[in-house]
């Protein structure tokens, strides 16, 4: 899931569709995708990008008729971008996060994971990436330095960190989404959630004339897995 620049939410289905949902809930198909999306970011040059199980990683124009091939990675799980743009992506099966580039090299950027699933960057540069099978979120430090941030989760699929720096993750196996303090502390934020996948804040602020929501008001998106069409 992610927002595109006018505040639209983009949702991909586990059945190859690509919807578009407005603030008022209004949904439509925007693209034919592809079977098994897994990782979904909208980029600056009004374009997605969405990597599909299996598959390799595709770009989709901003009127959703066109579908490029970026790169054929064989089992892209989650996509994230760094301040700069740049596209990083899990290898889940390889147990290493890749790098690319503007023109769509492939770098390895940090291995040695046991099944990583959804990667994302904090303000400062700071990646974090669930390690499935570790239960654990690692962070990498823009230098390289890595550590263990947070433990005692299970399938740690869904990061997200919201306007004051603290980190959402969704606990699928809890069914739960935790926040993590900058310094680590946890506390529960929901439960009871149905097989919960990606979750994402909506943007700040809201764009005109979408603002439709009371000042201060943060709300959390969350993708139910299979579930949300």
């Amino acid at each position: 899931m992610a927002f595109d620049s006018v505040g639209d939410l983009i949702v991909a289905d586990g059945y190859g569709f690509i919807f578009k949902y407005t603030m008022d809930g209004a949904g439509r198909l925007f693209a034919l995708g592809s079977s098994s999306p897994a990782g979904l970011v909208y980029n600056s040059s009004d374009s997605i990008v969405m990597g599909q199980w299996y598959g390799g990683i595709y770009k989709f124009s901003a009127d959703g008729t066109q579908r490029t091939l970026l790169h054929e990675q064989s089992d892209p799980y989650g996509l994230t971008l760094n301040s700069n743009g740049n596209l990083y992506s899990v290898g889940r099966n390889q147990g290493v996060v890749y790098k690319y580039s503007c023109d769509w090299r492939q770098t390895i950027y940090a291995t040695g994971f046991t099944s990583p699933t959804g990667i994302v960057f904090d303000q400062t540069g700071n990646l974090y990436v669930g390690n499935r099978y570790g239960s654990e979120i690692i962070k990498i430090t823009p230098q390289g330095v890595r550590s263990v941030f947070a433990t005692d989760l299970h399938d740690a699929i869904g990061l997200a960190f919201n306007r004051s720096g603290n980190l959402f993750v969704v606990s699928r196996g809890d069914n739960s989404v935790f926040q993590y303090t900058p310094d680590g502390q946890r506390s529960l934020f929901v439960s009871g959630l149905r097989d919960p996948s990606y979750l994402v804040f909506e943007p700040s602020p809201i764009p005109e004339p979408l603002s439709i929501l009371a000042c201060g008001v943060v709300l959390i998106y969350f993708a139910i897995w299979r579930k949300l069409r």
